[in-house]
């Protein structure tokens, strides 16, 4: 019998078993991401084994277009997308958030 998180899995027309230990998941979104047990048995025992399924999609910066001119701070914080104009020794932060699965962040600058 094969699982998903637990529960015994319900079938969908995404999600095929062929009867013969192998499980199809067409088309997966998020919604078919998570756990997937296979568990057999018969008189002499049984085993359990288990594989996670991830819905991967390309990352997507959210970036927001706004201008920040606040010199007389000294801690400024945007988001990256923005102009920011910062007092000398200011201290400036510039997030970077992300939808989606993603590798590694990279910043170039000047």
């Amino acid at each position: 019998m094969c699982y998903l998180n637990a529960p015994p899995l319900l079938l969908f027309y995404r999600i095929i078993l062929d009867g013969t230990g192998r499980i199809q998941i067409k088309n997966p979104t998020r919604k078919e991401q998570g756990i997937y047990e296979c568990s057999v048995a018969n008189h002499l025992g049984s085993d359990v084994e288990s594989s996670s399924v991830l819905y991967a999609e390309a990352p997507v910066i959210l970036s927001v277009e706004r201008n920040i001119t606040k010199p007389e701070h000294n801690h400024l914080s945007i988001v990256v997308g923005g102009i920011v104009e910062a007092a000398l020794q200011a201290n400036v932060t510039i997030r970077c958030p992300v939808k989606g699965k993603h590798g590694c962040f990279q910043w170039e600058g000047a």
